[in-house]
């Protein structure tokens, strides 16, 4: 059986309800613009999802709720990548969790993924008849009917919390009047709190807390009631960014990662000639389709102006510049660690102490690139020496 359209005709629930009561078992892609999500069915019921073009919010669900650190996430991550086994497996091979622990923290990850589609208002599915081999797989086993309901429910309150939030670039900051007394908050509260410091959008929280969107909206709701948060009044954020206006921003992050890769393609060069671009191309992560297309575009045989041009046209998928800035930074993060961690058995230890002295000088330099304000600089620098220091780790 093969089945398509648009969720303007054809909406999440009614997709889900249908193969859930034909007992299917196969895949649904889902697409909205940059993001996609896979719903994998086995004789109707869902048994596992997975998100692309966001953040894995499988490993921050671990980190918020205290059960590794970032540190050990970090090195977990590269232990797993090496031997080539998917995180929750080799967390569970390390003892750091129990494998009734990763079911549980896989099936608020599903349910999370489920959710975001309820309040997509466009988008485009596609489900497939296929079989499955579960060897190794983490499957859970979801209610149907309890998504569906769930996902009406929160359909019905979103306008409700929007309210507040009519837009995701609105900037909330703590409250100097909230938190009189003793402060009462779980986890999750907490997390949404230390994230709204006066400078990020309720978009760049919604990204970098791991939560869905849902989530984080009546988390900011409640915050803001008790006094906790307030939103700033310095700018309008009500006017909706036109992509076509932030060029320049996204020409200058773009520049200064052509600068850093140009740098490693130099120090690979001499080394294994022809097959610098193999080793390039083989270090491009693939987790998006968004992502395979931007960096499909990328060439680090060509100029810097080229690749801006290129990668661009891909950027007006997003219709919010945060969003899309993001996510190119992200893309490109994961492009620099992969070369640097592979880095390891190609270059002695001097040539990557010099690779990374050249890459910093880079970053010293980095008044020359125009990439969204002085905040989103020291940001984009800051992530991109994260990135060396987890690579060396």
């Amino acid at each position: 059986m093969s089945l398509k359209g648009s969720l303007e005709s054809f909406h999440i629930s009614s997709i889900l309800q249908l193969l859930c009561s034909e007992s299917k078992t196969g895949v649904v892609q889902i697409k909205n613009g940059p993001y996609e999500i896979k719903i994998i069915f086995n004789q109707g019921n869902i048994i596992y999802a997975q998100e692309m073009g966001k953040k894995d919010r499988f490993s921050q669900t671990l980190v918020n709720n205290g059960i590794i650190s970032s540190d050990q996430l970090k090195e977990c991550l590269s232990k797993a990548q090496e031997k080539k086994l998917p995180l929750g497996n080799y967390l569970v091979e390390k003892g750091y969790i129990s494998r009734e622990t990763l079911v549980r923290f896989v099936s608020i990850q599903v349910e999370q993924i489920l959710y975001e589609p309820f309040l997509w208002k466009k988008g485009t599915f596609e489900y497939k008849s296929a079989g499955f081999n579960f060897d190794g797989m983490v499957a859970v086993n979801l209610n149907v009917m309890k998504i569906i309901l769930e996902g009406s429910r929160r359909i019905d309150e979103m306008p409700i919390l929007r309210k507040l939030i009519p837009s995701d670039q609105l900037i909330f900051k703590a409250s100097a009047k909230g938190g009189q007394g003793t402060l009462s908050l779980n986890s999750n509260e907490w997390r949404i709190l230390s994230l709204n410091d006066g400078v990020r959008t309720v978009r760049e929280v919604i990204q970098m807390s791991g939560y869905d969107e849902f989530a984080v909206y009546r988390l900011l709701n409640s915050l803001n009631a008790s006094g906790l948060i307030a939103k700033l009044e310095k700018e309008s954020f009500e006017k909706k960014e036109d992509v076509n206006d932030r060029t320049d921003d996204y020409a200058g992050i773009i520049a200064m990662y052509n600068d850093i890769l140009h740098v490693i393609r130099k120090n690979l060069e001499p080394l294994l000639g022809e097959k610098t671009f193999v080793f390039l191309e083989e270090c491009k992560p693939a987790t998006s389709t968004m992502q395979t297309k931007i960096l499909n575009n990328f060439d680090p045989r060509k100029s810097a102006s080229q690749n801006i041009k290129n990668i661009i046209e891909c950027m007006q998928a997003f219709t919010q510049f945060q969003e899309g800035n993001q996510f190119l930074i992200s893309t490109f993060n994961e492009f620099c660690l992969n070369l640097l961690n592979k880095l390891e058995g190609v270059l002695d230890k001097k040539m990557t102490k010099n690779l990374v002295i050249e890459i910093k000088n880079v970053l010293i330099d980095a008044n020359k690139y125009q990439m969204g304000g002085s905040q989103n600089k020291k940001r984009v620098i800051k992530d991109i020496h994260r990135t060396l220091g987890t690579a060396k780790k």
